[in-house]
């Protein structure tokens, strides 16, 4: 994973090379460091011309891509074919860039969206007034209302799991917790633990450390009031949108595994004997951390002292990760 100064130092280089602000195909051509990276890290090709001081590059005529030249009329209907695209989508989930280059009649690269047009997620919501995460959210719903509608009873998440896969943590995701999914298809939360980053997932009854005898009182383990989706998206963020051990990208785990990385309590929530009044500590951005579900799986419960760059040290050097490149992930394909 490179720090902003590297990326920013990588950028006046090749700025250097080319006697002006680069193009990313230019920085592509140049450079072993993908546009993309600098991109996802600074929310724009012109934001990370900014950081690094360099002057924006305004005016598209003259982008080459493959010895074509892009002008604004391209470029002009470059978008209107995007959202003639997106707009004909049923599936969100098919709903990709990939997709949209395969199937349409553009035969530039990803770079010549990113560069002009911006983020694939950013085209999405504009044009369909919505996020791609909540779309997404949404479709896993009515999936799981046609799973669950014949029902009694309320269905358990490993059952739905098992039925349609990993793909129904979106809603989770985007709802907060499966209680408030079952909540918002009318049924009442079972009483289990639910939360994906807990260590008892899956694990119910007797069986559960915190077994009450089966107190109707007991519903999920409770993590504090600040414990919220916006809190994980946050943590994620912050950390690079990357496992902080194997560098593992949000989105490689999202495409394996159907769910965003990991956010892990340093010290487990459990250790705290009152959540709600320690929030400020259990939930503190010094005791989260962000983690692949390998990672988390092997460091569970270890270095519970360290601060997050501590613990990420600590943890690189007990699996023996020396660097942070994609290649070392330990990511169990």
């Amino acid at each position: 994973m490179y720090s902003e100064e590297e990326l920013i130092e990588e950028l006046r280089k090749v700025s250097e090379e080319v006697e002006d602000s680069p193009s990313s195909y230019q920085f592509d051509e140049l450079s072993d460091v993908s546009h993309v990276t600098l991109v996802d890290r600074f929310g724009g090709w012109n934001e990370a011309l900014k950081k690094a001081g360099l002057p924006i590059r305004k005016d598209v005529r003259g982008t080459v891509y493959q010895g074509y030249k892009y002008d604004e009329e391209d470029i002009d209907n470059l978008r209107d074919e995007i959202k003639e695209y997106v707009e004909g989508c049923e599936d969100p989930f098919e709903c990709t860039m990939s997709d949209f280059i395969e199937n349409s009649q553009f035969t530039g690269s990803k770079s010549v969206i990113y560069s002009h047009l911006g983020q694939w997620e950013e085209l999405f919501e504009k044009i369909k007034g919505k996020s791609l995460k909540q779309s997404r959210a949404e479709y896993r719903m009515s999936e799981i209302k046609k799973f669950v509608e014949d029902r009694e009873d309320t269905p358990t998440l490993r059952e739905v799991e098992e039925v349609l896969g990993k793909s129904i943590w979106y809603p989770i995701e985007f709802y907060g917790s499966w209680s408030e999914v079952m909540k918002r298809l009318g049924y009442e939360a079972n009483k289990i633990v639910t939360d994906p980053e807990s260590q008892w997932y899956g694990v119910y009854g007797e069986q559960h450390p915190t077994w009450k005898g089966g107190s109707e009182e007991y519903e999920d383990f409770y993590y504090g009031p600040s414990w919220k989706p916006e809190l994980k998206e946050e943590i994620r963020k912050r950390d690079g949108n990357e496992c902080r051990v194997c560098s593992l990208s949000n989105k490689e785990h999202i495409e394996h595994y159907q769910y965003p990385l990991n956010v892990h309590h340093i010290k487990p929530a459990r250790d705290f004997e009152n959540t709600t009044e320690q929030d400020h500590i259990v939930n503190s951005p010094d005791n989260l951390i962000t983690l692949c579900r390998t990672c988390h799986n092997e460091v569970e419960r270890m270095f519970v002292d360290c601060k997050p760059d501590e613990f990420e040290r600590r943890a690189k050097e007990c699996m023996g990760i020396e660097t942070t490149s994609v290649e070392d992930s330990v990511f169990d394909y």
